[in-house]
């Protein structure tokens, strides 16, 4: 394309358009693009945020997937005390019959079913039997956001931030938060911050830099 915006072949005839006319003098072909109309400008605008939502709502799957992943591993490595040398910690207090990781773990199943309302049941149940959980606090506010309920989403995130400062999935959590309620520059503070905290080496850095530069 020349600075006229004028075609340097003819798409139909391929005759080389040196002179830039606006039609082929050999085939009649017009050889300038057609005008880009407000409305299509505004229908290619529309697609390219609907993209972007796309692309964010696939970020934010695959964080609480591999998150969950981590998550479980580590409980099924946790090692089981015989009855006798059980501790009387909070964590190991029963609660129909059930200890607090058990609890947790079923609030887990729930989330990784997309069940959601039955995990925030399990996960404020664990809580209310030991509440110093930030990572249990963040699953429940996942919970909540997935529902659509963000005030109380954003309430467990900040509660978690208040007993962990430096929890990573806090912090972008509550930019999906911000940027889901359409304050993007609350939603670029939480996710330079998660940024500063994971590093560049992170999995999830890549994609978070990427929808900052679109903001």
């Amino acid at each position: 394309m020349s600075k006229r915006d004028v075609l340097d072949n003819c798409p139909r005839c391929g005759q080389e358009n040196t002179e830039k006319h606006n039609f082929c003098p050999n085939c009649g072909s017009r050889l300038t693009a057609p005008p880009r109309t407000e409305r299509r400008i505004k229908r290619e605008s529309a697609q390219r945020k609907r993209w972007e939502w796309a692309i964010l709502a696939a970020v934010v799957a695959v964080t609480v997937i591999v998150y969950n992943v981590i998550r479980t591993a580590q409980a099924s490595t946790e090692p089981v005390k015989p009855a006798s040398q059980q501790s009387t910690s909070a964590t190991q207090v029963l609660s129909g019959n059930r200890s607090f990781t058990q609890i947790v773990a079923d609030g887990n199943k729930f989330m990784d079913q997309q069940m959601y309302s039955q995990a925030i049941t399990q996960y404020e149940k664990a809580l209310s039997i030991d509440s110093l959980h930030p990572d249990v606090l963040v699953d429940l506010g996942a919970c909540y956001h997935y529902l659509g309920e963000d005030k109380e989403a954003e309430l467990q995130s900040l509660r978690a931030l208040q007993q962990d400062p430096n929890h990573d999935v806090a912090h972008y959590n509550m930019g999906v938060i911000k940027f889901t309620q359409g304050d993007f520059v609350a939603a670029k503070k939480w996710w330079i911050q998660f940024l500063q905290i994971v590093g560049d080496d992170d999995p999830r850095a890549a994609s978070v830099r990427e929808q900052l530069q679109k903001m």
